[in-house]
């Protein structure tokens, strides 16, 4: 008896594109000769997943099992019975698995006022977010079983009367297994958060507020 067995897992590829969100400007009127805020929003964010499972599994088995009972008489020829039994069993069990979670958030915000009544000059607001994350698995399970039994039983019995026996039997049993796993979890999570806020209730030829924010991210 023999039996073959091979499983093969596809390797999975992911890819996310990045992103880029700008907002535009807010503004709000001033009494007289007032700058107008200026607003900036920029947020970037990129996204790799490579997985790779193999799964090989192979199951040879040869048995081999064999009862010749052989009498030879020159007179009567009285035995029991002449059986032959045999239990092989073969098997492989494996398995290959990837698991993956990337999760990026960006969250901005901007509010710029002016309460000016004459000269003011406006606030203006800068904020920029990178965030990059890569995660690159590999599993491979390979099980491999091979089996080879042999049983044999031949009683042989010459006699120039009579012959006489019990029975004759041959039995065997033979059991062989391979069980593996491979498997890769990973979890990337990548969080932005950035507000500003600039006021301005100026009487008369005052100077706007400037403010910048900045913020880079990178998992691998």
């Amino acid at each position: 008896m023999r039996s073959k067995l091979l499983a093969v897992g596809v390797t999975a590829f992911a890819l996310a594109m990045p992103t880029t969100a700008l907002a535009g400007s807010d503004q709000k009127g001033a009494g007289s000769g007032g700058g107008s805020p200026g607003q900036a929003q920029g947020a970037s964010q990129v996204s790799k997943t490579l997985q790779g499972t193999l799964a090989l599994a192979g199951a040879t088995q040869n048995a081999v099992n064999a009862n010749t009972p052989v009498n030879v008489a020159g007179g009567g020829v009285t035995g029991g019975s002449d059986s032959a039994g045999q239990t092989a069993t073969n098997g492989v069990h494996n398995g290959a698995s990837n698991g993956a979670t990337t999760n990026q958030t960006n969250n901005q915000t901007q509010s710029a006022g002016s309460g000016c009544d004459a000269g003011c000059g406006g606030s203006g607001q800068d904020q920029s977010s990178t965030q990059a994350s890569g995660t690159l698995q590999g599993a491979a399970a390979v099980g491999v079983a091979g089996q080879h039994a042999v049983n044999g039983s031949a009683p042989s019995n010459t006699a120039g009367g009579d012959v006489s026996g019990g029975s004759n039997g041959a039995t065997q049993k033979a059991t062989n297994g391979v069980k593996n796993h491979a498997g890769n979890t990973a979890s990337t999570t990548q969080g932005n958060t950035q507000s500003q806020t600039a006021g301005s209730a100026c009487g008369a030829g005052c100077g706007g507020s400037g403010q910048s924010q900045s913020s880079t991210q990178a998992a691998a």
